[in-house]
């Protein structure tokens, strides 16, 4: 859930360059390419870890006693 914050609190950061880019009259990919990157690694870093939970937590509702319903 911290992942999920973090790399959507990202979206922030391209729509903040592009309305700077706008303002300040310059190409949006010159003002977005930085925060797009950073999205790009963020989104890298926690694809793998977050499939692996899911997976985890899909196994246990499924197949352990929990308070979810199957």
């Amino acid at each position: 859930m911290i992942a999920y914050g973090i790399v959507h609190a990202s979206f922030f950061s391209i729509g903040s360059g592009a309305k700077n880019a706008f303002l300040a009259g310059v190409k949006v990919e010159l003002m977005t390419k930085l925060p797009s990157q950073y999205f790009s690694l963020l989104i890298k870093i926690t694809y793998l870890p977050v499939v692996i939970i899911t997976v985890l937590f899909v196994y246990s509702v499924l197949f352990r006693k929990t308070l979810y319903p199957r």
